[in-house]
């Protein structure tokens, strides 16, 4: 009787006492090279079966080429650093939020993070040969090695000396609980997910008009105390009606939002509305004395849903804040880094954010400032690491500049073949209109951004410990470093070169796709040996599951290598879509449907989960379920006594 498990042993063995892998590399030594970048696999928890899937194709790939007499380097990869494993660092530890890492102790905490990833390299490693996945495991990187992060610290200065990484203020997406920003390339893709919100119309009397209003519609009640300004769309029709005795300003669109029978009095182009001022219910706030309170005209102000009239708040809403940018509106930030309201705002201030929504729902309707109340269901953007609902804050964060290198982006990705073919159009359309690059995090563990500003306006970039040395105060501390992460780094202090005096290094770390996207040039030792490097560069393929890679993985390695060397990191590109359930449902740990990969081989074996993965057609989404199992499982069974 055919048993997956007991052959596979003895495959094993046999592969590992006979050295079959050593002798094939020996065998294409010295042969025409073929390059293969390993996107590295996250060192957080074990494998699951969705994990398999990519390495399964990775492994045929490079086992194909070897077939053919080519040289390979296999090269597994580690991505080691990020919110990820800080979060599941942070489960383990029973530590919810930044104030009790912080009370645990940074360095303690930075430790605990790196004993995660080393635990969790290792049973990855052991799982992906139980898979039969052939690699040089002795061999195998990872991103938060000093090498990495010198190789991203070389980037970097690269990047400010082209003038393409600035400090810049905006309104970004913010996860109080995890306290720090999530890039706009963050949450992109999963970032979105259904919500219920309050629907809250507001009804803001106008001023010398006591009987009449203009009808304001938002889903973020929390951010009505940092209101400045409403703002109408030009080309609109508006009409004031009246409504049970009251006059209403209202998009003639959104007359299905009025509850009772009315009757329309005057029609307007938003645009005759400008300038108009209205009495705000929180404008005796002493953050509020240089708000205007007036109509404003704004292209995004849509028909589409609530009353076509929008609450503005530039300090709360990153549209908003680009709006008040151009109208030199004022921006009320009213958050600090946990979700809690600064002094200032009075009976709001010291509160959570969630306090204060329902604070001000419940204190415009007693004060009459509401005209009703509804659920809202809709996509709102949500942590991607730990799941809480993000809030907007005005902060000041690091970005690296798109609008310079965009073209050249575009242009390169046209040289690639993209497997399916709509990877090259889902790429370049992320090219054409994402943003910045915000790359820093208010966290731990992960990438120390290599910058040191000075408080009289001086920003130093270091590239290498070699500089770093140099320009540090206490050399010693330099050459002592036991790895070049935090809290250690943050003890080097440098002089300044304008001012002379001594310098802190910004506590920032960087996103974790930096990490990632600096492989091609790490893992080949790009500072060091140029000659290994071009033998190596560009890689022939990269392969990878494309949902999120876009602006993730894919974006990164793009960014990194046309910045240092102007053209594309890999030629090819062979992707996946997402591995879901047996019902079509996406795995996650949180509904208790993920399926580890140690389970699925132990209940049905290696090959038959290879064969399936084999036989999918990578443009569609996999479905992994054991009842679904049967039919390669059963495949192999009769290939097996077909031959005997």
């Amino acid at each position: 009787m055919y048993n997956a498990q007991e052959i596979e042993k003895d495959v094993l063995t046999f592969w590992e006492e006979k050295k079959i892998f050593e002798k094939l590399r020996k065998k294409n030594k010295g042969k025409k090279k073929w390059s293969f970048i390993d996107g590295p696999i996250t060192a957080n928890n074990s494998m699951g079966v969705h994990h398999a899937w990519g390495r399964t194709y990775k492994d045929m790939f490079q086992r194909f080429k070897a077939m053919q007499g080519y040289e390979l380097r296999y090269q597994n990869g580690f991505d080691c650093q990020g919110l990820w494993v800080e979060r599941e660092e942070e489960k383990d530890l029973g530590l919810k939020n930044k104030k009790d890492i912080e009370n645990y102790g940074i360095l303690n905490f930075v430790k605990a993070c790196r004993k995660r990833v080393e635990k969790f390299s290792k049973i990855q490693t052991e799982e992906s040969i139980r898979l039969g996945y052939w690699m040089d495991w002795d061999n195998s990187y990872y991103t938060m090695d000093d090498n990495n992060i010198l190789h991203n610290w070389h980037l970097l200065k690269n990047y400010f000396e082209k003038g393409w990484l600035y400090k810049g203020k905006d309104t970004v997406p913010w996860c109080p609980r995890c306290g720090t920003a999530s890039s706009k390339h963050d949450i992109a893709t999963e970032g979105y997910k259904d919500a219920r919100h309050t629907a809250l119309f507001m009804q803001f009397p106008i001023k010398g008009h006591p009987d009449e209003y203009f009808l304001i519609f938002t889903t973020t009640p929390w951010t009505v105390p940092a209101n400045v300004a409403i703002a109408v769309n030009e080309k609109i029709n508006y009409v004031k009606i009246e409504n049970e005795g009251l006059k209403y300003w209202i998009a003639e669109k959104r007359l299905n939002e009025i509850q009772t029978k009315y009757k329309i009095l005057e029609k307007k182009k938003g645009k005759q509305l400008e300038g108009i001022e209205y009495i705000m219910p929180y404008a005796s706030l002493s953050v509020q004395k240089n708000s205007p309170h007036k109509v404003v005209l704004w292209d995004l102000a849509s028909e589409e849903e609530g009353t076509g009239i929008v609450h503005i708040a530039p300090g709360c809403g990153s549209e908003d804040f680009e709006l008040g940018k151009k109208l030199k509106l004022p921006a009320l930030s009213p958050l600090d880094e946990a979700g809690i309201y600064k002094e200032g705002y009075e009976e709001f201030s010291l509160k959570n954010y969630k306090e204060v929504n329902k604070q001000v729902l419940e204190d415009l309707e007693q004060r009459r400032f509401t005209y009703k109340i509804t659920p809202y269901m809709h996509r709102y953007p949500h942590c991607w690491r730990c799941g809480e609902e993000l809030v907007f804050r005005l902060v000041d964060e690091w970005y690296i500049k798109s609008k310079e290198i965009r073209s050249k982006l575009i242009s390169e990705n046209k040289k690639i073949k993209w497997f399916p073919e709509y990877g090259k159009i889902r790429q370049e359309d992320w090219f054409k209109n994402m943003g910045d690059w915000l790359i820093s995090r208010k966290r731990y563990w992960g990438l120390p951004l290599p910058i040191w500003e000075c408080e009289c306006g001086n920003t130093e970039v270091i590239g290498s410990l070699e500089e770093l040395k140099k320009k540090s105060i206490d050399k010693e501390k330099v050459d002592k470093l036991p790895e070049i992460h935090r809290p250690w780094i943050d003890e080097i202090k440098i002089k300044c070169s304008k001012c002379k005096k001594e310098v802190s290094r910004v506590l920032d770390v960087g996103d974790a796709w930096l990490d990632a996207g600096i492989v091609p040039f790490s893992t080949l030792n790009y500072l060091n040996n140029k000659k290994y490097w071009r033998e190596w560069f560009p890689a022939e393929l990269i392969s990878e599951n494309m949902p999120g890679q876009y602006r993730g993985w894919f974006n990164a390695l793009f960014w990194a290598s046309v910045a240092l060397e102007g053209k594309t990191p890999f030629k090819a590109m062979f992707g996946y879509e997402t591995l879901k359930d047996e019902k079509g449902e996406g795995m996650h740990k949180s509904k208790g449907n993920t399926i580890w990969f140690d389970d699925a081989v132990k209940k049905i074996g290696a090959d038959p989960i290879r064969l399936l993965y084999c036989l999918q057609d990578p443009s569609q989404e996999l479905r992994f379920g054991f009842h679904i199992m049967k039919e390669p499982q059963n495949a192999i069974i009769f290939f097996i006594i077909c031959q005997n």
